[in-house]
């Protein structure tokens, strides 16, 4: 987009005002080409495909990339990371707290961990208390502090003196106009 067609869509003169054209030219969004005086939305990662998405943000980007960041790259991006995710190239972990998302690289190099039998069975040997008291008392016994549990939520115990309260009927009553009283309503009938 040139400038000339952007001071027309705003209805503001680009052009004539040099600290705006200086602040387009130092953003980071913003790519200006002096030669053809030409205006483009820069995004934060280079990519216009699946490919150039794996290879050139996704691998090269260890500590993961923020999926709010790579919305912006192309059209049709999310549909790409779901598809990279189904052949095993990437995970997608999403911040149970913040609800966002996080694209990080597959790593087919690390091999898988082999863990020896022998330590499997002493694992398993291990009898733990199932009751929560013995288990915190198994663990003083061997100098841990167990960590504090929430209390149990015990519903207090009724004492046999305390009765339930009725609440209060609502029944239809004989209602008395007392100060109706000697007018046509209460006048004696014949």
């Amino acid at each position: 987009m040139t400038v000339q067609n952007v001071s027309e869509a705003i209805q503001y003169d680009v052009q004539g005002d040099v600290e705006l054209v200086e602040a387009l030219k130092s953003n980071p969004k913003v790519a200006y080409d002096d030669i053809a005086e030409t205006l483009c939305y820069q995004a934060k990662y280079n990519a216009r495909d699946k490919d150039e998405l794996y290879h050139n943000v996704i691998l090269k980007s260890v500590d993961g990339v923020s999926c709010e960041e790579l919305k912006d790259v192309y059209h049709g991006i999310e549909k790409d990371i779901q598809e990279l995710k189904k052949e095993g190239k990437c995970y997608v972990i999403t911040n149970t707290q913040t609800k966002l998302s996080y694209v990080y690289p597959s790593d087919k190099q690390i091999p898988p961990i082999h863990v020896e039998q022998a330590l499997k069975d002493m694992w398993f040997e291990i009898n733990v208390p199932e009751d929560p008291e013995d288990l915190d008392m198994a663990l003083q016994r061997i100098g841990l502090k167990p960590c504090p549990r929430p209390p149990a939520y015990r519903r207090p115990q009724k004492t046999k003196g305390e009765k339930k309260r009725r609440a209060p009927s609502w029944n239809t009553r004989q209602v008395t106009n007392t100060h109706l009283k000697g007018t046509e309503i209460f006048a004696p009938t014949t």
